[in-house]
């Protein structure tokens, strides 16, 4: 930093904006593969996992070790109170062409 600051004063600012823009693309790199992890994680609390299966009736994933009955019912509760109207995965098509069964926001209409 106090290189930085010697070479902005001194009278060659090219060299202080090629670090300050070199700085801003590590923050930028990181703050990308953040986010990315952040939206692709288990949703399990404290699972720091990378979600691989998707849980019905939700947007959410979870990893193969919290790929289970109890862990399911879990987010389906925290994910109806968090998102009352939000569709889970396969969720956007009319109830009479779908597979998959109603759910209570469909059901409700």
């Amino acid at each position: 930093m106090i290189g930085w600051l010697e070479n902005w004063w001194a009278g060659a600012p090219g060299t202080a904006f090629s670090d300050f823009a070199g700085l801003a693309g590590l923050l930028l790199t990181t703050a990308a593969i953040l986010w990315a992890w952040w939206h692709t994680r288990c949703r399990v609390v404290l699972c720091a996992r990378p979600g691989r299966f998707a849980v019905r009736g939700t947007t959410w994933k979870v990893c193969p070790n919290h790929h289970t009955l109890r862990h399911h019912h879990e987010l389906h509760e925290r994910h109806r109170e968090r998102h009352p109207d939000r569709l889970g995965h396969g969720e956007s098509c009319r109830p009479e062409t779908s597979d998959q069964p109603e759910t209570q926001a469909i059901a409700a209409q």
